[in-house]
Order: C-alpha cells, then structure tokens, then sequence
C-alpha cells in the first residue's frame, strides 16, 4: 500500500467515524431507546474501521 492509498483510507475512516458520532447524536435526541443498539454497530464499525 503506497502512502498516499494509506492517506486516502484515514481520511476515509475518518469520515466514517465522524458521520458514525454525528447519527449517534442525533439518534440520542431523537430516539433513546435505540442508543443500546447503535452502540453496539458503533462497536462493529470500529472493529471493521481498525482493520482497514
């Protein structure tokens, strides 16, 4: 992987996290009961983003 494919990826996952915390607010204002579940995939995606 060349450093700039790397670059590409961070910013990727980056964005991914930070769209990943802006649903994650605007499903606690919205919709308490769901925040458990949205946690959980919060989790997953941090795994998925961990291996990129």
């Amino acid at each position: 992987m060349s450093g700039e494919e790397r670059n590409d990826w961070i910013s990727l996952s980056l964005c991914l996290k930070s769209r990943t915390i802006v649903s994650l607010v605007k499903v606690m204002l919205t919709n308490p009961e769901h925040l458990i579940f949205d946690l959980q995939m919060e989790k997953r995606l941090k795994q998925i983003l961990f291996f990129l």
